[in-house]
Order: structure tokens, then sequence, then C-alpha cells
């Protein structure tokens, strides 16, 4: 009887890190297809890095979609089961609007381009909005770090099927055809999110209707402040505008400045990079709680500086070798690998069920709004200064996030 019961522990928790490594993975791969695969896309069509830098403001939706999160919280589709339906449906809109992106030309029809492009990056968050919301009904409260590392892997994955295979694709093939594949491939992963878990939540009707659109979004807000204040909110903001200034215009360095084919550049952004972004993972799961969240970030933003600091020294002595642009990405994707785990850690272990899709959505926007506002500026130091410029102030820039951090203790609350 015993060994029974060990078994179905054993088999639910395998099919659980099985659905966790999937909403992953459908996480990651949206926001791809409108941010550095696009800019690829633009770059070697012979774009000006002036207009592919501002193509970023695209994705704001991925920071706006909390004003409408509320929808995904308090209403549910009909047809796939209460919190499965808005999953479906938006990979389906996802899909269609894909493959409309595909039939356009960045320099035949550039307006149409960018409105479908838009049009792609807004069904795009709400694919990760109706996920937000389900995961972190689904977790396992009592094994966050691991589920969220096994999240995080996921992830990545997704961004390696939407970045760095994606551009291996379009070398081989063309861009229309890499476009029309996302879109086919989006069509099949909604077939295979039917089959999600069910999750019924009984306390969910009695507080269905305790929040009108107003005072959820308030109530989201506050418990965001009321836990770290001030310093966390200027925390959260600027911990990832390095990351927002050098590696989203990584890809376009490596093929301009560094004349790399586009295949080896997807290579080793996407495919190298969840190799290092796992090893970061698995460090985050390990020391967070021996760590706790500020020491684990701490040495992450340092880590994460050295990496930028070797892409300056590349920018000036234009170093061409494969060997060495794979080592700084490693140490690069170690770091990212490390914050973005131990803020997701971080983020589950603070959100409340009932109101998961609003307050995840706020948490992603404080820390995503550096990601899409900070893109442009590094475009525009290229455009009119250097790389090496680019490189040097993504450092310093780095600067009020370790002044904010040092304010903080472990558990990110504000020291006394």
């Amino acid at each position: 009887m015993l060994n029974q019961i060990k078994l179905r522990d054993i088999s639910n928790s395998i099919s659980t890190h099985l659905w966790a490594f999937l909403i992953g993975m459908s996480c990651g791969m949206p926001f791809i297809l409108t941010s550095s695969t696009l800019k690829a896309w633009m770059s070697e069509a012979g774009i000006s890095i002036y207009i592919i830098s501002f193509m970023n403001l695209l994705n704001l939706t991925y920071l706006l979609k909390f004003s409408w999160a509320p929808i995904f919280d308090k209403y549910h589709p009909v047809g796939f089961g209460r919190y499965k339906s808005w999953i479906i449906y938006m990979h389906l809109a996802l899909g269609i609007t894909l493959i409309m992106l595909s039939y356009c030309d960045p320099n035949k029809h550039f307006k149409l381009f960018t409105i479908c492009a838009g049009i792609t990056a807004f069904m795009g968050a709400n694919v990760t909005l109706s996920l937000d919301g389900y995961w972190i009904r689904f977790i396992d409260r009592n094994n966050i770090q691991a589920f969220a590392g096994i999240t995080e892997v996921g992830y990545r994955l997704g961004k390696i099927i939407t970045g760095g295979v994606a551009l291996v694709i379009a070398d081989f093939f063309n861009w229309h055809i890499l476009y029309q594949i996302s879109g086919l491939f989006f069509f099949i992963l909604a077939g295979f999110l039917v089959f999600l878990p069910n999750i019924t939540n009984k306390s969910d009707d009695s507080i269905e209707n305790e929040y009108n659109y107003k005072k959820l979004i308030s109530v989201c807000w506050k418990s965001l402040y009321n836990y770290g204040g001030p310093i966390l909110i200027l925390f959260l903001t600027t911990v990832k505008i390095n990351e927002a200034l050098e590696h989203s215009l990584l890809p376009v360095f490596m093929l301009r400045e560094l004349s790399l084919s586009l295949a080896s550049v997807g290579v080793i952004t996407k495919v190298i990079g969840i190799v290092a972004n796992m090893i970061g993972l698995m460090i985050a799961i390990k020391f967070i709680n021996i760590w706790g969240y500020k020491k684990t970030l701490k040495h992450a933003i340092q880590l994460h500086l050295f990496s930028t600091l070797l892409l300056s020294l590349v920018s000036v002595i234009k170093v061409n070798q494969v060997e060495e642009i794979i080592i700084i990405c490693l140490f690069d994707n170690i770091a990212r690998g490390l914050i973005s785990t131990t803020l997701l850690s971080f983020y589950a272990d603070k959100i409340a069920k009932r109101k998961s899709a609003t307050q995840f959505s706020i948490y992603a926007l404080v820390t995503g709004c550096s990601g899409i506002l900070f893109a442009p500026i590094g475009g525009l130091i290229v455009y009119y200064i250097s790389w090496t410029a680019l490189f040097v102030f993504s450092v310093f820039s780095t600067i009020p996030s370790y002044i904010a951090l040092s304010r903080l203790n472990d558990n990110l609350t504000v020291n006394h």
C-alpha cells in the first residue's frame, strides 16, 4: 500500500514537472518572435539600426497587459475549462497573427509589416498572461524553487525554438517560411495544452466578485509596495537595464560588427545560451535557500557586469573567434539564468492565487519596463556613438540596482 502511494506521488510529481516545463516553454516563445528574431529579420533586410531599436516598442503590450489582466482573472470563456480556455484561444489567435506576419516584407510594405508585428506582440502578451494566471494556481507552494527552475528551463527552451532554431531555419529557407512554421507550431501547441490539468478552486467562487476592476488593480499594486516599499520597486525596475541595453542588440552586434553567420549567431545566443541558463537556474535552485534572494542576485549582477565588460573589450579589438564569443555568452547567460530564476521564485512566493494574472502582470511590468524602454536607447547609442559606448554605458547603468539591492535584506524587504 505504501509503495503504491509512493509510486502515485512520484508519478504526480513527474507529471507536474512536465507541465511546468511546457508552461515555461509556451511563455518563452512569443516574445522572441517579435523582439530579437524580428530584429534579425530586419537587420538582414538592411533596415537601419536606428529603426530596429525602436521596434522594441512593439512589445509594450507585455508591460501594459496588467491593464486588462483582471478580465483574465474574473471571466472564463467556455470550451476548455475555467482557466484553460484563455490559454487555448490565445495560442490559436497567436498562430493566426504569425501566419499573417509571414506574408509581410519589411522592405516592400513596412507599415503593414509593423502593424502585423504589433498585433502579433499583443497576442503574444495575452498568451503569457493566460499562462501566468494558470501556473500560479497550478504551482506546488511547498516546492517553489524547483518549480520555478523547471519553468525557467522550459522558458529558455522556448526562446531557443523561436530564437536560435528559428535563425537556423531562416538561414536555410527564408523568413516568410519561418513565421509560417511558427504559426503552425502554436496551433499544434494549443492541441497539447488542451490536456493541461483542470484546476478547481472553490474559494474563487466566493471571492470572484470581491474586487471591481479599480480595486483589484489597486490591491495588487499595494501588495507590491507594502512588501518592499520604493526601494524594492527601484531595484526591480533597474535590475534588467543592463540586459535591456546590451542583450537585445547582441545578435545585431554579432551579425554586423563581428560578421558572424546567421546560423552561428542563432547557435551562440540561443542554443549555447540555454546551457548556460540551465547552469544559472540550477545554481539558483541550490542556493536561494542558503544565500537568500539578495546574495543570489548580488552574485548574478556581478557576473553580468563581468560579461558586459568582456563585450566592451571585444567591440574594441574586433574579436570574431567563435570560441571567445561562446565563453562570453556563457557568462552572460549564467548570470541571466540566476537573475530570472531568483526573481521568478520571489514572485511565485508572494503572488496570491485568486488574482494571479493581475498580480503577476504587475510584477512583470515593474521588472520588464527597462527591457522595453531602454532597448531603443541602446540603438541610439550605437547609431550616434559606437558599440563600445553601449557596453560601457550598460555597465554604469547597473549602479542604481546594486545600490537598491544593498538596502534590502535576504527576503528583499527593506533593512531597518
